[in-house]
């Protein structure tokens, strides 16, 4: 199987913008936004009480999903209760650019972050905001209308940005194969699984086609694109068919780091996408996903007993190495295990030793391999080309 790097234009797919406006605008906004398509509420209030979130179904403006929110907090200060009113726009970048070419919507195709694409979305943002009446709302605090947007796109929060890549693998059933693996792979303890709770089985169970861990300022999620978009629209798109998405979920801790820390404005954000998308994969990636192929378990006993015959593994070690597969393979995941070992000084040699022998813990299944025609698969940080060192080492062991 050859090796699959990051493609060029992969970058940004989605990315949510808001804006804050007066409680006293309320009512006038959830009326504009009303005009837009079908408003529904999101939020299950107390009898009596109004809805305070709205999403808008069948929206006029291609690429965008409106929300509207009003979030009640207490101020200790002044023993008090006070609003927080947004509008967020979740944005498809790449389906405005081709509605403005006149060509059909794609669910597959990634933004391309050039000038134009950039600078045509966010006008085009702008002038939703400008729809929506944020040009002239009226404040009850200062008692006259203000403007919200008096520098267009700049003047809103990108609250989220969604950078991922695709691999293009020889079948769904290696897409399939991937997600099983990855599952296995070693979450830090500050990331969580996104589960679903099982009516049946009366238990948490992760999503079927994806593997989700969300921290607190970002997601590691990879996915079956074919299997997501078979069941959000309910037909099978020949594009999506053997496509393993990887996608880092940005939230707005770690947006407004990237903005400052680089001193970008909203639309560098935009133009710098296949650069950032590439840095918050080396960032993320190796840590959740360890290099190495995965061998079925009488591969990798072959491979550490000929590193012992060939001198550059010692026979202590490959026993150690081995210890570890086995309890990988039996709990059925690294973290567990990983996180077991008390002394930071043996995680730090296991970890180097499996890296210099290009042995991945998580086990594939013989038959699975038998199943797909091959020996071994490439490592996650390989196939995106985090690790090109490593993958000549990776290859030559297939």
């Amino acid at each position: 199987m050859k090796q699959i790097n990051i493609d060029p234009h992969s970058g940004i797919h989605t990315f949510e913008v808001k804006r804050r406006f007066p409680t006293s605008a309320f009512c006038t906004v959830r009326e504009a936004v009303g005009k837009t398509g079908k408003l529904f509420p999101l939020d299950h209030p107390p009898n009596g009480k109004e809805h305070k979130q709205f999403s808008v179904s069948g929206c006029k403006y291609p690429g965008i999903r409106i929300r509207l929110r009003q979030s009640d907090q207490w101020a200790p200060a002044c023993n008090s209760e006070f609003h927080h009113n947004y509008l967020s726009l979740l944005v498809t970048p790449q389906g405005i650019v081709r509605h403005f070419r006149g060509q059909p919507c794609d669910p597959v195709e990634i933004f391309e972050p050039t000038l134009e694409n950039s600078q045509l979305v966010a006008g085009y943002i702008e002038s939703i905001y400008r729809d929506l009446g944020f040009e002239s709302l009226f404040d009850s605090i200062k008692g006259q209308e203000v403007n919200l947007i008096p520098n267009g796109f700049e003047s809103l929060t990108i609250a989220r940005i969604d950078y991922c890549a695709d691999l293009s693998l020889e079948s769904d059933k290696m897409v399939k194969t991937y997600i099983k693996l990855a599952r296995q792979g070693n979450f830090p303890a500050r990331f969580k699984p996104s589960v679903r709770y099982d009516e049946t089985a009366h238990r948490t169970k992760p999503y079927s086609g994806q593997v989700k861990y969300r921290g607190t300022t970002v997601a590691v999620l990879l996915y079956d694109k074919n299997e997501q978009l078979l069941n959000a629209l309910k037909y099978e798109p020949g594009p999506a068919k053997g496509l393993l998405r990887f996608e880092i979920q940005a939230y707005s801790g770690k947006v407004r780091y990237l903005k400052y820390s680089r001193k970008l404005t909203n639309l560098g954000l935009l133009q710098c996408a296949s650069e950032m998308s590439h840095y918050e994969f080396k960032e993320y990636m190796p840590q959740v996903f360890w290099s190495g192929c995965y061998l079925p378990q009488t591969s990798a006993v072959t491979v550490l007993k000929q590193a012992v015959k060939d001198g550059s593994l010692r026979e202590k070690d490959r026993v150690l190495i081995e210890t570890f597969m086995n309890e990988v393979d039996r709990i059925g995941g690294i973290t567990e295990v990983f996180d077991a070992i008390e002394s930071p000084y043996m995680r730090r040699k296991l970890r180097g030793l499996m890296d210099m022998q290009h042995i991945n813990p998580v086990r594939l299944p013989a038959s699975t391999a038998h199943e797909l025609g091959v020996v071994s698969l490439p490592s996650i940080p390989c196939l995106l080309g985090l690790v090109a060192d490593d993958a000549a080492k990776e290859a030559s062991i297939a």
